[in-house]
């Protein structure tokens, strides 16, 4: 019925039903905060992402604590800012811990699979000195 109609790309679908999902959840338990597994790696890319897409007020948004702008929102908070995303790989891999390995397969079709990928093929460089940047001691 709607197909052509409305142009959204996977990322986009995904990304609201995911927040969707997660306020809902935080909002019938009463949090009055969302943790997410957001790391170093992660916001680095969305540094980049938004200075490509000229987004200051993604730039200035992000951070550690993420403010709800609607009294139906929670305030999210990101204790893994600082982790970088082979630390917390690492330390998955020698607690033993479930999670899923496999990637998005649309990732590969997004800015941001060209951001993590570029970023990747500079050895973490960029990302070591972006954490210095914002305070972590590499």
């Amino acid at each position: 019925m709607l197909r052509g109609k409305i142009k959204l790309k996977p990322c986009s679908v995904c990304g609201i039903l995911r927040r969707y999902m997660m306020n809902g959840i935080a909002r019938e338990e009463g949090a009055n905060f969302l943790a997410t597994g957001h790391n170093l790696d992660d916001e680095v890319q969305a540094f980049i992402m938004n200075i490509i897409r000229g987004n200051i007020r993604g730039i200035v948004q992000e951070g550690i604590v993420t403010k709800a702008t609607d009294p139906k929102l929670i305030a999210r908070i990101k204790p893994l800012y600082f982790c970088l995303d082979k630390e917390m790989r690492l330390y998955v891999e020698l607690r033993s811990i479930k999670h899923v390995k496999r990637a998005c397969p649309y990732v590969k079709f997004s800015v941001r699979g060209f951001v993590r990928d570029w970023l990747n093929q500079l050895e973490g460089r960029i990302i070591e000195r972006f954490g210095d940047v914002l305070g972590r001691k590499a």
